[in-house]
């Protein structure tokens, strides 16, 4: 009995010892990513024991497993934490032989919550593996507050100083969210030394730490504490029930507060006697400050002294005159020679009633009235009603004189406007006479009586050599008067070759336009056949003849260039054997008329009328095979014959001039040797031109072709209007069954 008693002695003395000496595991944080991690509190030679924490949110999701290994008779903390989760919860299967103590559960300031758990596994009698369940919850949302402070002064000699928000933002973040702040531009301000220039990362409570400035600003953190039944951590293994949650502290309403802090600049002021004499000691003071200039001035022999220039604002600052600092500036004396005096002697126009828009030239005549000294870059500055136009420095010899002249538009506003020209006018106070250096005129700008410009109506059609084509143009009257057919108002073209030739002339008579109104008037002519390929010059003149007084005609000419087009011949190939199965015939594209539009103003007895003229452009189109019948056979042939129909105003248009065959057999490509350019024919319709190896207007079908409806595409071209050219498709369309050998025989 006395062995056993020692013996249970020294197995009560281990056990006591075992609650003292406890093994922390070293703290880790996780990543809510569901997998496990593992931890040895011993080497894992040593290890016999278990503990597994499972960490799950409050709907049960698990977050993340930590397996601890360790040993028997030894107790082991196990500390760790999950980023962006407080601790609400926990319970453990730890048998009565194994104890288990729940210290502080979370660290709310942080990114974490943390989890605090101790075992003591007793020698030789404790279960292998305990496990433990952590419920946690995310964090809420925090409000991040940036506040931008800057220094402010005032008192005698601004001994004393306040700071004042400038700027304040307000952010909502979770932890793990991207966040970036920087410090801003505050005038005659910088940042305070040690203070963060830029903030940038995920957002965690930790994370904000490592920044100097936000270590400053820990009295700014706020947040409410949460904390359960439990006041304290339990006191001992002894006394633990595992069936209760341990204290459960959590964190909520979390703000932070970032603060940038900007301090007043320290400015100086130098001063630069320019030439002069005396003593001047640079003044140093804060941004914002005002300093009283000293009351001596410089000296200068030959001349006057005017002030101090500020190299900042440039305005000119008197002896004992206050100077706000605004930064680091030079103050520079400036000088007056004492026969310093320039003057206007002359301002002119070359015309003193313009029409909107025109344009005057404006002369200025300058005088040095210095007779001993030159000077450079004086300034001479030209203005409209008060506004500058532009400024010119001229150099002035010793009494010299300059003559400037400025070229000026007028704009359209109508009525009296002034010109008004000055010199040296900035400093002309430094002058001997200030009184002298401006000169204005007056001028009227009304409208013209009569006032033309033209321009171009670009073609929407290719010049062809040899076609007749139209050529339209716009007449615009900005005139107070119309413009009618009796007054003899001209228009000619004129049509230049490459080399600057005229190929030729062409004018339309007596033209009319109704003042504030345009009109539209066309040019009929014919494309010269020798300059396919070259680039013709057109110009059209208004008031040609001069028989209008216009004060502006440099508008009165308009100029377009066109690129002249050889004629495009397609002759198709004889048809040749094909072995291939025949294709299905294509679909046909339908038939499309074409349609033009146009105005022009027309006088009449009753004054100027508006009227529309219109144009159609149709056609028919007959096939006929040239084995008689009305039925194509593959290997036949069949002449062909297109007669355009034009109605509307047929008198301002040409004829259509060109016509183009697309065949099925060429699924009605339009490329060279793949159509068929029509011959026109003495009554207007078109027809095959001779094909050079038949020697017959006859189109050929290959012997192979697919049976079905075959249809021709004919396209209509070359039809100018005023508004342009027009085009047209038509189609006609025959049945086509079997081939030619369809009616040979042996007998």
């Amino acid at each position: 009995m006395k062995f056993a008693w020692k013996r249970i002695l020294f197995v009560g003395l281990f056990l006591m010892l075992s609650v003292f000496l406890t093994v922390a595991v070293g703290a880790e944080t996780y990543e809510a990513d569901g997998g496990s991690a593992t931890v040895y509190a011993f080497p894992s030679e040593d290890c016999n024991r278990t503990i597994v924490v499972r960490c799950v949110d409050e709907s049960g999701i698990l977050l993340k497993t930590v397996t601890c290994y360790t040993k028997r008779g030894e107790s082991t903390l196990l500390y760790f934490g999950i980023y962006g989760y407080d601790t609400v919860g926990f319970q453990s299967d730890a048998g009565v032989l194994t104890t288990c103590k729940l210290g502080n559960l979370s660290q709310g300031q942080h990114c974490y919550g943390a989890v605090d758990v101790t075992y003591h596994f007793r020698t030789a009698m404790s279960q292998s593996q305990v496990n433990a369940t952590v419920t946690m919850r995310r964090f809420e949302d925090a409000k991040v507050i940036v506040r931008h402070t800057k220094e402010v002064r005032y008192g005698s000699n601004w001994s004393a100083c306040y700071y004042e928000t400038v700027a304040s933002y307000e952010y909502t973040l979770n932890s793990g969210t991207p966040f970036r702040s920087r410090a801003m531009t505050v005038p005659g301000h910088h940042l305070a030394s040690g203070w963060e220039s830029e903030i940038s990362g995920n957002f965690t409570y930790a994370w904000l730490g490592k920044y100097p400035n936000c270590q400053r600003l820990q009295d700014y953190m706020q947040y409410d504490v949460l904390d359960p039944t439990i006041e304290d951590d339990l006191p001992s293994f002894s006394t633990y029930d595992e069936a209760k949650d341990g204290r459960l502290r959590r964190i909520t309403n979390r703000v932070i507060t970032i603060e940038y802090r900007y301090v007043l600049d320290t400015n100086t002021v130098t001063f630069n006697t320019n030439g002069g004499t005396g003593s001047f000691s640079p003044m140093t003071h804060c941004y914002g400050y005002t300093l009283t200039l000293p009351s001596e001035s410089p000296t200068r022999s030959g001349y006057v002294f005017l002030g101090w220039r500020d190299s900042g604002d440039g305005k000119l600052y008197l002896p004992g005159e206050g100077y706000v600092l605004n930064g680091n500036r030079t103050l520079t004396a400036v000088w007056s020679r004492e026969n310093y005096d320039f003057t206007i002697t002359d301002l002119s126009l070359s015309a003193t009633k313009l029409s909107p828009y025109g344009v005057v030239t404006v002369t200025v005549k300058l005088a040095n009235r210095d007779t001993t000294l030159s000077y450079r870059g004086i300034p001479v500055t030209l203005l409209y009603d008060g506004d500058v136009l532009t400024t010119r420095t001229v150099d002035f010899a010793a009494g010299g004189v300059q003559t400037l002249t400025f070229t000026v538009s007028v704009g359209q506003a109508e009525g009296s406007h002034t010109i008004t020209a000055r010199v040296n006018w900035a400093d002309r106070a430094a002058e001997k006479q200030p009184d002298d250096n401006e000169q204005s005129a007056t001028l009227t700008v009304q409208t013209e009586d009569y006032a033309q410009s033209v321009e171009a109506v670009d073609p929407n059609g290719d010049y062809i050599a040899g076609d007749e084509v139209i050529t339209a143009f716009l007449v615009y009257h900005d005139g107070t008067n119309d413009i009618l057919p009796s007054m003899g108002n001209r228009a000619t073209l004129t049509v230049y070759a490459p080399d600057g030739s005229v190929l030729l002339t062409k004018a339309v008579e007596n033209i009319s336009v109704p003042a504030g109104k345009c009109n539209l008037i066309w040019f009929r002519w014919t494309v010269p056949d020798a300059y396919a390929g070259q680039t013709l010059r057109l110009e059209c003149t208004v008031n040609a003849n001069g028989v209008l007084p216009e004060d502006d005609k440099s508008n009165n000419t308009a100029t377009v260039w066109v690129d002249v087009k050889e004629p495009f011949v397609s002759v198709t190939p004889d048809p040749s054997f094909d072995d291939a199965k025949p294709a299905e015939l294509p679909t046909a594209p339908s038939s499309s008329v074409g349609r033009v539009r146009w105005n022009k103003w027309v006088y009449t007895d009753d004054g100027f009328v508006l009227k529309e003229y219109s144009l159609t452009l149709s056609g028919t189109a007959t096939i006929i095979p040239n084995t008689g019948g009305d039925t194509l056979r593959g290997g036949g042939g069949f002449y062909l014959n297109v007669t355009p129909t034009v109605t509307g105003d047929t008198a301002s248009a040409t004829l259509v001039q060109a016509v183009l065959a697309a065949f099925p057999e060429f699924s009605y490509r339009t490329g060279a040797g793949e159509c068929r350019s029509l011959a026109q024919m003495s009554d207007g319709s078109f027809c095959f031109p001779v094909h050079p190896s038949t020697s017959t207007r006859v189109h050929f079908l290959p012997l192979g072709i697919a049976d079905g409806t075959y249809t021709v595409l004919l396209q209509l071209s070359g039809l100018w209007t005023p508004a342009g050219q027009v085009s047209a498709t038509v189609t006609v369309s025959i049945p086509i069954a079997g081939t030619v050998y369809d009616g040979f025989y042996i007998r």
